[in-house]
């Protein structure tokens, strides 16, 4: 979801400011933090199951896929 400065969806934004992203290879995410850099794209960090992930977003929602593989990296947080 996207939203407006005074709370309300950002229709401009996919639909109804929501954009609905179908993630491959990724089962169980669980999103633990959501950033927004300087150029707009917005970075999605977590994990899914036993792996980091690390998911980079177009400022509309779609994957970077300029980033990493696909938009989407996956760390080894086991060896951290």
């Amino acid at each position: 979801m996207r939203y407006n400065a005074d709370g309300t969806p950002d229709t401009g934004y996919g639909t109804g400011g929501r954009v609905t992203l179908a993630l491959p290879f990724v089962s169980n995410p669980a999103i633990n933090k959501i950033l927004r850099q300087s150029d707009g794209k917005i970075i999605l960090l977590g994990r899914d199951n036993n792996s980091g992930i690390i998911i980079r977003l177009n400022e509309n929602g779609s994957l970077d896929t300029s980033f990493a593989s696909g938009g989407i990296h996956r760390p080894n947080i086991n060896q951290l």
